[in-house]
């Protein structure tokens, strides 16, 4: 094989990115002043830009190793706290409290990783909540 069926190889087994972006404040706007999705912000946030070839590099390679990808941002959960969401202790947070734009969002995500589920893997649901919270819990960590 090439190096080129081997990266279509690889291709076709890879899952979807789906790229979350917490406590996003920014205006999804283009540089034309247009509204734009968060799928829009991460396709610009993927083009290269000639400002540093290993960062090009990278986005390049997240581009081509994934055609399947998407983007959810996630607002700052509570108002008027500077506390980054991975600070900020379940034992003391009402979910009431949360913004309903936060709240909105996290629904979002919830359904778009239930969409992009592949239940063919035969891995037992008890198995792969074990390995779901070990994910949330390396993803949390600093």
């Amino acid at each position: 094989e090439d190096d080129d069926e081997r990266t279509h190889s690889l291709v076709q087994s890879m899952p979807k990115l789906l790229w979350i972006l917490r406590d996003f404040a920014l205006e999804l706007v283009s540089e034309q002043g247009e509204s734009i999705t968060s799928n829009d912000y991460l396709e610009n946030a993927l083009k290269p830009n000639g400002k540093d070839a290993s960062a090009d590099a990278a986005r390049r390679a997240l581009v081509t190793y994934f055609p399947n990808r998407g983007c959810i941002t996630l607002p700052r959960p509570f108002v008027g706290l500077d506390q980054s969401i991975s600070s900020i202790s379940a034992a003391k947070v009402q979910i009431s409290a949360m913004r309903v734009e936060f709240k909105q969002a996290f629904r979002s995500l919830c359904s778009e990783l239930l969409a992009g589920l592949d239940t063919s893997s035969g891995i037992p649901g008890p198995t792969l909540a074990k390995l779901v919270h070990q994910y949330a819990l390396l993803f949390s960590s600093d």
